[in-house]
């Protein structure tokens, strides 16, 4: 995989710094969904069946 390119001027290092602050704030945001997620699948109660 090549290397991407570094930022030549301060205002692309900006906008990376942008992508990379949202793109950092949308993996917390989907580990945050899937940590409920499984804090409910942790309570649901187990189901027993005898026969």
């Amino acid at each position: 995989m090549p290397k991407k390119k570094l930022p030549q001027t301060i205002e692309e290092c900006n906008a990376e710094l942008e992508r990379t602050e949202k793109q950092l704030q949308q993996y917390e945001n989907r580990n945050k969904i899937l940590n409920r997620k499984l804090s409910v699948e942790k309570r649901k109660p187990y189901l027993f069946l005898s026969g």
